[in-house]
């Protein structure tokens, strides 16, 4: 069932246009009536109805106003203007505000049941084109490859994954239920105009058909992506690579191109990852392969298992966990951050290391990550380091550090709510000092504060609802009829100079506002307040 708002000056009219859509269309009930626009915007924006049937020519706010501002702020709902004979040319302005149609007076039953249709295929239409299933697929399956090489790139920066991002990945047709994975890396030698072109992308789209043809002598399967102006290719299999296949063909795919093609490519290739799904240390270990380049020249494939084995103890921290943690500290919950803590301590921390320098790097490593966190003024972290710091290193329990660090965490989440809370205060008070000296503005509206406070219509409403519980017109109206009541008691203050001292140009209008917010008129209350 469709809410519709009915809108009209005349009692008589309102009643006769519900009881018509009643009788017109049993998908469409009337929930409100109102007299004129400052009500109708006031309920029209608190029950939010599906269509809104107004006359153009109502008290205070017109039919064409009334519109405009349900167009800005509620977009979705469909508009019917009523409008006499002589207004018509006058109401086709309205065309562009969301209207559907117009009625003229007389009214008859049959043109509304008309509009009544129209209103009810658009209202199904836009249901049907977000809410259906089979849109959004094809939506998605347009745009698919772009989201498997974003979600792969993610991929390539991951130490662990998540149940919930594998599923998205399975579900785009990215499967990682294999046993072993490779990750090679293939860049241009040298960047000219026709590598920095669309002609490189032309050459990276021929190495994917090569590898893709040899797909099954190399692996289960493959995916591609672009990294770093770098084209990565992830080779995934249930058995064993066979590396000396793997290194032979891709050798064989260099030459081709540089017979072929005329450019020149170098690959790095990483170890074999099995077992614990580290896709980070693949990727940063075939980046750092086909960096041999520099010294040992280009055109040839690289294998990060020829470079220098390091030793258990070898000064090699992968310093994504400080980044997530930093990141999670702001923007993830506390129980997240403090188990990203928990994961970095017990893979670094916790057994022991023998490595001094190591140590010193992580405990500083971590401090560095709470401390760019914190985005207080001050930065209650930067301020005190070094006592910090040396308090750190003093500690000779590893679960004491563990929870200095999970105090400092905890009170740089506070510190930083704090400082938003202060900064949406902030906010909020610059728009209540902004309406505390233009209150008696006439042309003071959502709109203009939003343009001379800086902040967006939506903001601003969010911070009246969040903050006050109320909106901008009722604070507004509060803020005037309050004055109202002071200015009355100087009987020297004609009505109508009152309503034009708060921004009343119509005194009707101020005095509808007045009885509508006390219970009396402005004259009621000036003779018994004397």
């Amino acid at each position: 069932m469709y809410k519709v708002v009915v809108i009209d000056d005349e009692q008589d009219v309102r009643q006769h246009i519900s009881s018509m859509v009643n009788k017109a269309n049993v998908n469409f009930e009337v929930i409100s009536e109102y007299e004129n626009g400052i009500d109708a915007i006031d309920g029209i924006f608190a029950d939010l109805p599906d269509l809104v049937i107004t006359d153009i020519k109502i008290p205070y706010i017109d039919g064409i106003e009334l519109a405009r501002r349900i167009k800005n702020a509620q977009p979705l709902i469909k508009i019917i203007i009523i409008t006499g004979f002589t207004e018509y040319d006058y109401a086709k302005q309205a065309a562009n505000l969301g209207v559907i149609g117009f009625l003229n007076k007389p009214i008859l039953i049959d043109e509304l049941k008309q509009l009544l249709d129209k209103a009810q295929d658009g209202l199904t239409k836009d249901f049907l084109t977000e809410s259906n299933l089979t849109i959004l697929k094809e939506l998605h399956e347009k745009n698919v490859n772009r989201i498997i090489e974003t979600d792969l790139y993610r991929l390539s920066k991951m130490t662990e994954i998540s149940p919930n991002f594998e599923k998205k990945l399975a579900f785009n047709g990215v499967n990682l239920d294999y046993e072993y994975f490779l990750m090679v890396t293939i860049d241009f030698d040298q960047y000219d105009d026709q590598t920095e072109s669309e002609t490189g992308d032309i050459i990276f789209s021929m190495i994917k058909k090569y590898i893709a043809e040899k797909q099954g002598q190399l692996c289960d399967s493959v995916e591609f992506f672009g990294r770093f102006e770098k084209l990565c290719v992830l080779l995934k299999s249930s058995s064993q690579f066979d590396i000396n296949t793997i290194e032979s063909y891709l050798n064989v795919l260099i030459l081709r191109l540089e017979q072929y093609q005329k450019v020149c490519v170098s690959m790095g290739v990483s170890t074999v990852m099995h077992g614990k799904k580290n896709f980070k240390q693949i990727y940063d270990e075939a980046m750092r392969a086909i960096e041999c380049r520099n010294v040992m020249g280009g055109k040839k494939v690289f294998l990060y298992s020829n470079m220098v084995n390091y030793s258990k103890d070898t000064f090699n921290i992968d310093d994504l966990p400080m980044k997530d943690l930093g990141y999670a500290i702001k923007f993830r919950s506390q129980k997240e951050a403090i188990a990203l803590l928990t994961k970095i301590k017990q893979k670094y921390l916790e057994g022991g290391i023998s490595n001094t320098s190591y140590y010193y790097y992580l405990i500083t490593g971590i401090l560095n990550s709470i401390a760019r966190a914190c985005e207080d003024k001050d930065n209650y972290v930067f301020s005190q380091y070094n006592e910090i710091y040396k308090y750190l290193i003093e500690l000779k329990n590893i679960n004491e550090v563990f929870d200095c660090y999970v105090k400092l965490i905890n009170e740089v989440r506070k510190r930083n709510q704090d400082n938003m809370l202060s900064g949406i205060n902030n906010q909020m008070n610059k728009i209540l000092e902004y309406i505390d000296s233009h209150y008696q503005d006439e042309s003071l509206t959502l709109e203009s504060l939003a343009d001379n406070t800086c902040l967006s219509i939506s903001y601003i409403s969010t911070l009246f609802k969040k903050n006050k519980n109320t909106t901008f017109v009722k604070h507004l109206t509060n803020i005037r009829m309050e004055k109202a009541k002071q200015l009355l008691n100087n009987q020297n203050l004609k009505i109508l100079e009152v309503a034009e001292m708060l921004g009343y140009s119509d005194p009707y209008y101020f005095s509808h506002c007045f009885k509508k917010q006390f219970g009396i008129s402005p004259k009621e209350y000036r003779t018994n307040e004397n």
